[in-house]
């Protein structure tokens, strides 16, 4: 993306990696991550928070399905995890 917005870290073009150390993700971190997904045409991305005890905890996985007419919800986030 040519603009003010950097991203954290690319993994070839098909994965980005967004880091951040907050409370807790809320919403709209999500959306924005979801949102970079769209403009950038990768199609999977992980917002990791990194202010949990275990990092595996703070770790969303999140999926960009390219628009076609079938598709219903062309993006979802993961649950949180959460146990183990």
């Amino acid at each position: 993306m040519e603009c003010g917005y950097r991203r954290d870290l690319v993994v070839e073009p098909r994965l980005i990696v967004e880091i951040k150390s907050v409370e807790q993700l809320i919403r709209a971190r999500i959306a924005r991550t979801l949102t970079d997904l769209k403009l950038s045409g990768a199609p999977a991305g992980l917002l990791m928070n990194v202010n949990v005890p275990q990092t595996r905890h703070g770790i969303r996985r999140l999926i960009h399905i390219a628009a076609s007419p079938s598709a219903a919800n062309p993006t979802r986030a993961s649950p949180p995890r959460r146990g183990h």
